[in-house]
């Protein structure tokens, strides 16, 4: 039996797919499977040892560059490796257009994809031949576990394993990472709070590691590096598989909702998570004996998922959010029609998608669960885009 697995993105999602890629090795020993995720993030998919064979995607690349030759030749020989085999069963992960339309262009016959409810974009639930029955739990790692559980026609009582082949080796390390970084800006911590938590360290003896994936996430680890003192150090250029190896040997990691955090709470190394702009309640790392995770809820940035546009603020951290973790502005999610400046900015607006009008006015036709949770919650101000 050959099943293809698709979750594209991003490393902390990928983490939260593990253990689902256990459940279906324990139910299906003989199978091979195989699992399609971006160029990126390939070692995390091998550190599994469940996985048989990876199949790197270069998306955000090609992105760059669609007309170059060399994209369409990758992009031939990328396809040609999808439907080189015939797949028994296909498990689309993410729930996107682009991994729906993956799916669609793989050789099987039955290919799952997740419930409507947490399908982010309107054509991938009709590109599968059926969905998830199901909706399931909230929470990222159940609610995949679940979603292969129903696909196999089985249950999910055995405890979540992330299947890694690297694991926290309880040493007596006097080494902890800040994972200070993140690609989403709402969720950084402000530099002045790492700093007074990295000489706090160095008062204890610790030593201090800043890694950083990208020019501006070094400049910022070389600032917090130079503030901290001789106990900090700034990380050189390490792939995936060579971080899960430097974090099994670590005394603790602390860091902002990122894939580095996810993924060494997977890995077991003890974490305090820290959730600025995304939800402790739905995105904690699911290791409650080593993860601790907290939530500051007077950081409050996010985008309206209406909208796209606005931010909006909130005390209370389920205030305004729906079902994925996502905010949901008043101004275009509240039951009550808006006020004039709201229509005409939607009438305006040319990026409104077919059927946010309708969604404005009539809410409960299409999430009437994310707004009934809402008028639960008090009000909060808007924030400026």
């Amino acid at each position: 039996m050959r099943i293809l697995v698709i979750r594209l993105s991003a490393l902390g999602d990928i983490v939260h797919a593990l253990p689902a890629l256990t459940d279906l090795r324990r139910a299906l020993p003989e199978a091979t499977i195989d699992f399609a995720v971006d160029e990126r993030f390939v070692d995390v998919a091998r550190l599994h040892g469940g996985v048989s064979n990876v199949l790197p995607i270069a998306l955000k690349r090609w992105k760059r560059h669609p007309g170059a030759t060399n994209t369409w030749r990758e992009l031939y020989q990328t396809l040609g490796h999808l439907r080189r085999h015939t797949y028994d069963l296909v498990l689309d992960l993410h729930g996107l257009n682009k991994s729906a339309l993956l799916a669609r262009l793989a050789r099987s016959s039955l290919r799952i994809g997740p419930h409507p409810r947490f399908c982010g974009e309107w054509l991938a639930p009709r590109l599968y031949s059926r969905y998830c029955s199901a909706p399931g739990p909230i929470t990222p790692v159940p609610r995949m576990r679940a979603f292969v559980a129903d696909a196999l026609g089985q249950t999910t009582s055995l405890p979540a394993s992330y299947g890694l082949v690297c694991r926290w080796q309880a040493r007596q390390s006097d080494q902890v990472v800040l994972a200070h970084s993140s690609s989403a800006r709402d969720k950084l911590w402000p530099e002045a709070h790492w700093i007074a938590l990295g000489q706090m360290l160095k008062r204890r003896g610790l030593q201090v590691l800043l890694p950083w994936g990208s020019p501006s996430e070094k400049e910022r680890s070389v600032r917090l590096a130079q503030a901290v003192g001789e106990a900090a150090e700034v990380a050189p250029s390490l792939s995936i598989a060579q971080w899960a190896e430097k974090l099994s040997r670590c005394r603790l990691v602390i860091g902002v909702d990122t894939g580095l955090t996810h993924l060494a709470a997977a890995a077991g190394v003890p974490c305090a998570a820290l959730f600025m702009a995304t939800g402790a309640e739905l995105f904690a790392p699911d290791q409650p004996q080593r993860a601790r995770p907290r939530r500051f809820a007077s950081e409050p940035i996010a985008r309206c998922r209406v909208s796209r546009r606005r931010r909006v603020a909130g005390p209370h951290p389920l205030a305004g959010r729906d079902k994925a973790g996502r905010f949901n502005c008043p101004g275009c999610c509240s039951p009550a029609p808006p006020d004039a400046t709201a229509r005409s900015r939607w009438q305006s607006s040319a990026k409104t998608r077919r059927g946010c009008w309708s969604s404005v006015y009539w809410p409960w036709r299409q999430c009437g669960t994310v707004h009934r949770a809402y008028r639960r919650c008090a009000p909060f101000p808007h924030a400026g885009a």
